[in-house]
């Protein structure tokens, strides 16, 4: 078969399937510049083609004249997943921390870290109505074992917020992030300065210590020091009930 012959073969399969693509969308005018512009090309691309190279742009084209019929079919375009920022991780993560979602707080800390302090101190939030209001997170540097984050914080706690009282301020959370992940923390609480120790803990520590004085010894670590949780699961119990009953009483007129 000689070029010429290919040629013409190739006009009259491109014609074809024009047409049939046209038809799907029934667009005349599209039909026509499809052909015109076929033929142009044909022509253009006569010279110095070998019959391989034209059957293989012939395959091409008839692949491009079918493509309204590939729509459904296209690959779609995938894009990568967006990695968490420092400060991103950090937020996510003291958003855990503030819902006592363990699960979720266990997902952010490294391999190695503390996991059972945080657990921990979930519980105990939990059980003495802590509040964590997050201000703000800043990334403040970074170095090779990984990005420092400063989180600003207020928070209620022992129910204060059941009392009117608080909230409490000036708190931050200095956490490092490596690779997406916690690998060190430091929560710096100022519970003297900003009175939540005056408001709350020593009012509470007073009362229980004369209302409950079995309970007392079973809820403070360092009885009867009454500066340290004691957090098993007892412990933990009578917090949640005496920290009720003194908002209860605290709420009573005098």
């Amino acid at each position: 078969m000689t070029t010429s012959d290919l040629e013409r073969r190739l006009t009259t399969v491109l014609h074809q399937h024009a047409e049939n693509a046209m038809n799907r969308t029934h667009t005349d005018e599209q039909l026509q510049t499809l052909l015109v512009d076929t033929e142009r090309d044909a022509r253009r691309r006569r010279r110095g083609w070998i019959a391989g190279g034209l059957v293989a742009a012939a395959a091409a084209i008839v692949l491009i004249a079918w493509g309204p019929d590939l729509g459904s079919n296209q690959a779609e375009t995938v894009t990568p997943a967006q990695v968490d920022t420092p400060t991103e991780v950090a937020t996510g993560f003291l958003d855990a921390y503030a819902s006592f979602d363990s699960d979720r707080v266990v997902s952010y800390l490294a391999e190695g870290s503390s996991r059972d302090e945080w657990l921990r101190d979930i519980r105990w939030n939990e059980a003495v109505g802590f509040r964590f209001l997050l201000d703000r997170c800043t990334k403040e540097s970074s170095s090779p074992t990984g990005t420092v984050v400063r989180c600003a914080y207020d928070f209620y706690a022992l129910r204060s917020d059941e009392l009117g009282r608080g909230p409490f301020s000036d708190n931050v959370f200095t956490l490092t992030v490596q690779d997406g992940k916690i690998v060190a923390a430091d929560q710096g609480l100022e519970f003297m300065s900003n009175g939540f120790s005056a408001q709350m803990w020593e009012p509470f520590a007073a009362w229980v210590a004369e209302a409950h004085p079995d309970d007392a010894a079973e809820m403070y670590a360092d009885w009867p020091e009454q500066t340290m949780e004691a957090t098993s699961d007892t412990s933990l119990e009578l917090w949640d009930q005496n920290l009720r009953e003194y908002v209860e009483t605290e709420k009573q007129p005098s």
